[in-house]
């Protein structure tokens, strides 16, 4: 899931610069879009960041 969250990540940050070099030349409304993407994009980095670096113990009973 860390991989994953690294690429969620990357591609806010592609998403902020593609943002702010059409951030001219494009409608509100295309620019709310990209804005919600990247968005997005970072929340569900830090989302599967804390998922995957938490630490769950061991559940199974012991055999005796």
């Amino acid at each position: 899931m860390i991989i994953v969250a690294n690429i969620s990540f990357a591609c806010a940050a592609i998403g902020v610069v593609i943002t702010l070099l059409y951030i001219g030349e494009v409608s509100e409304e295309y620019k709310a879009a990209m804005g919600a993407i990247t968005f997005i994009c970072f929340a569900i980095g830090v989302v599967l960041k804390a998922m995957g670096s938490t630490s769950i113990p061991n559940l199974k009973p012991k055999k005796d």
